[in-house]
């Protein structure tokens, strides 16, 4: 069909005897623009593999839920799994939502990261967020607080830290609220448009409680026990407190508040 004008028509004959028509379509960069309509040959054809797709995603969801959860022993504070599990579903549907829907707009790669790259950056913006969720579910779900005899130990998917009850100064009640860049997006991103206020509502008043460790060479940590809600979220809690009582840990009642977005 090469060298035919746009629209020509050819006929074949096949093997066994019937006769089919080929007709030359010209196409240009024009005809996968935005709006065009046009998708190419069917699905079925240019991927044969695509029908796997859903059976493939839905063996790696079960396998992945049904993973073998780690022993947690007495006097280990952890998180519960389930909200391991939805925080990491919802952190990848929001990458994998917000990365290719571009390419699902324009319905051509080379499109969406050439003339249409302005689409696609804010589009994979948003998608990082996705990214940053992740890594909070990889953060809390390494998390886990080791109540000892004579010390505290906490450990994440990145450090370990330990903190001898001999050494504490004092502990007191700590509240964690949002921070005011996050307060002040959300509102604005609620005033700009119809809808949202009720969310940015529900933002700026969400905190999470636990404790603040004052030591006595001056290092402050933090312990979260709570979700935004106040429903406690870390499995076996109740140990902290008890222990920290037992060792005879100065206790005060004077709360304090800080602004940050850690989840232990």
């Amino acid at each position: 069909m090469a060298g035919l004008p746009d629209g020509e028509a050819r006929y074949a004959s096949l093997s066994d005897g019937t006769w089919v028509k080929a007709v030359a379509v010209r196409l240009s960069s024009s005809d996968f623009t935005l709006g065009s309509g046009l998708h190419g040959p069917p699905h079925s054809l240019a991927y044969p593999l695509r029908d796997m797709f859903f059976p493939l995603l839905g063996l790696a969801v079960l396998i992945y839920v049904l993973l073998p959860w780690p022993h947690r022993g007495e006097g280990i504070i952890a998180y519960d799994r389930w909200r391991m599990v939805l925080g990491d579903s919802m952190g990848l549907l929001l990458t994998i939502v917000f990365v290719g829907l571009p390419f699902l707009i324009t319905s051509n790669a080379a499109l969406a990261v050439t003339e249409y790259w302005g689409l696609t950056l804010v589009f994979w913006l948003i998608g990082l967020l996705g990214l940053w969720a992740v890594q909070v579910g990889i953060s809390a779900g390494g998390l886990q607080i080791m109540v000892l005899a004579d010390s505290l130990v906490r450990m994440t998917a990145w450090r370990r830290e330990e903190y001898l009850f001999a050494d504490m100064a004092f502990v007191q009640p700590a509240i964690q609220i949002p921070p005011k860049w996050l307060i002040t997006t959300s509102w604005l991103a609620a005033l700009s448009g119809r809808r949202g206020s009720g969310a940015a509502l529900l933002g700026a008043q969400s905190e999470t409680r636990g404790f603040r460790i004052t030591m006595k060479d001056g290092r402050v940590a933090h312990i979260w026990l709570t979700d935004q809600m106040g429903a406690v979220m870390m499995r076996g809690a109740e140990a902290l407190p008890r222990a920290l009582t037992a060792a005879g840990v100065p206790m005060s009642t004077e709360g304090v508040t800080v602004r940050g977005m850690s989840v232990g």
